[in-house]
């Protein structure tokens, strides 16, 4: 395997961001879910101003729109991909 290559082009993956990502590496956030059991923790793994991938277990399940704790503040986001543990999520603005 060729470990200087990233995941996307070792499998022949277009990244087609309009937004450079940063890695975030070991921060968590909280999201809610609209569901009536609260705020849940997850891991940010990275981010751009358009959006984020997070670390989610699969058991969880996600609505389409749901709101993310980023800034001190309360931002509206919706689920654009899931494969397993990843989401990446949109700003919605």
């Amino acid at each position: 395997m060729d470990k200087t290559k990233t995941i996307s082009e070792r499998h022949g993956l277009i990244d087609r961001r309009e937004q450079p990502r940063q890695k975030v590496g070991n921060e968590t956030t909280l999201i809610d879910l609209h569901d009536g059991r609260g705020p849940m923790r997850c891991r940010i793994w990275d981010i751009s101003a358009a959006g984020a991938c997070l670390l989610i277990p699969p058991s969880v399940t996600l609505p389409r729109g749901f709101k993310i704790y980023l800034d001190d503040s309360w931002q509206a986001a919706d689920v654009i991909w899931r494969r397993d543990w990843h989401v990446g999520i949109q700003f919605v603005v």
